[in-house]
């Protein structure tokens, strides 16, 4: 007859917390990815909608989460950064023309304004009348 030899190996507390703390670490990851996803997609949307704030909300903490589970320069991050500065453009572009329909009507400087400011900007050049007003209103 043989004997049968059964072995059991038991896990030390230490093997359980690392197998534990993979567990969680798995979760985590498999969280932070779905997180990316659902921004990323949530950011599309609202590009499209043209509700720029909330894409450009999104873009960015899809970046910043996939920099975390990736790395800096990881393909993965790519579109997620490459949305997020399209966003950002698109509302430089957006402020860009408030300023720019801000000053239709003003007129631009011309060269004779040039020429005149140039001879202002010298004191000594000022004569008296003029030299007496520039003083009363510097002092």
């Amino acid at each position: 007859m043989g004997y049968f030899l059964s072995v059991q190996h038991t896990m030390t507390s230490q093997e359980c917390a690392d197998g534990t703390a993979a567990a969680a670490a798995g979760d985590e990851r498999e969280d932070n990815l779905a997180n990316f996803q659902v921004l990323l997609l949530e950011g599309k949307k609202a590009f499209i909608a043209n509700r720029l704030k909330e894409a450009e909300a999104k873009f960015s903490e899809a970046a910043g989460i996939s920099v975390e589970m990736y790395g800096d320069f990881a393909v993965e991050t790519f579109e997620p950064h490459f949305l997020y500065g399209k966003t950002l453009l698109e509302l430089a572009k957006i402020e860009d023309n408030v300023f720019s329909s801000a000053l239709q009507g003003v007129p631009l400087k011309t060269q004779g304004d040039k020429q005149l400011d140039d001879s202002i900007s010298d004191p000594e050049a000022l004569s008296g009348p003029i030299l007496l007003i520039f003083r009363l209103r510097i002092f």
